[in-house]
């Protein structure tokens, strides 16, 4: 079955400069090396005690920079951070006017425009296409958010930005290292040793499942 939606809950910054990449490497969970052989990578910000505060997933703009497609009602206190982050680093961060939308089961690609950011979700494979463009492109070529994205991530069992609550969940009780959301070779980031002690020591003690229930109505 064809599915195409935009994810009207989501939003994209866009980071630029000479030093774009390695201003993220020191901070983010995942290993920006990887853009190398692939389009976008899943990665978080964390607390300095491991804490996860924003999720979010990088992508190579079609220009010179990057893309975080993160949530909408996260983005300003992403931006935020990041700003406080960046010191004299040569970046730009930016709020950026372009949208996103997704693409899975059997549903095919449109022919768009050539600046469109196209990916797989690195997450899964299953969560298929995402597609960062103009809110113009979007409009044209898929269907309002109806939440069949929402349905089908938790059919899959994973977790959306709205259900990681800022400085309360540890990046691999959230299934980080299932989804590939980080690297245990990169170096240093924010929350790095508290993230590696918990690999090596096995002391993830929490984890997110899939559950059914039947409603129960009354008699």
């Amino acid at each position: 079955m064809q599915h195409k939606t935009r994810l009207s809950d989501r939003s994209v910054l866009t980071i630029s400069g000479a030093q774009a990449s390695s201003f993220l490497q020191g901070l983010i969970t995942n290993d920006m090396g990887q853009l190398e052989g692939q389009k976008a990578i899943y990665a978080a910000l964390l607390t300095p005690q491991g804490k996860i505060l924003f999720d979010f997933i990088v992508s190579r703009a079609s220009d010179e920079g990057f893309h975080i497609d993160c949530a909408t009602t996260q983005k300003s206190a992403i931006l935020k951070r990041l700003n406080l982050y960046r010191l004299r680093a040569e970046v730009e961060i930016t709020d950026s006017a372009i949208e996103v939308a997704a693409a899975w089961g059997e549903a095919y690609l449109p022919a768009l425009p050539d600046d469109t950011t196209i990916f797989m979700d690195p997450r899964l494979p299953e969560l298929g296409h995402r597609i960062i463009a103009s809110r113009d492109v979007l409009n044209t070529h898929f269907g309002q958010d109806d939440g069949s994205y929402r349905a089908h991530q938790l059919m899959l069992g994973v977790p959306d930005s709205a259900d990681l609550p800022p400085d309360t969940i540890f990046a691999l009780d959230a299934g980080f290292e299932e989804l590939s959301g980080v690297s245990f070779s990169k170096g240093c980031y924010v929350g790095q040793e508290v993230t590696s002690r918990m690999k090596h020591r096995t002391s993830a003690r929490k984890r997110f499942f899939i559950v059914e229930a039947n409603r129960q109505y009354p008699p």
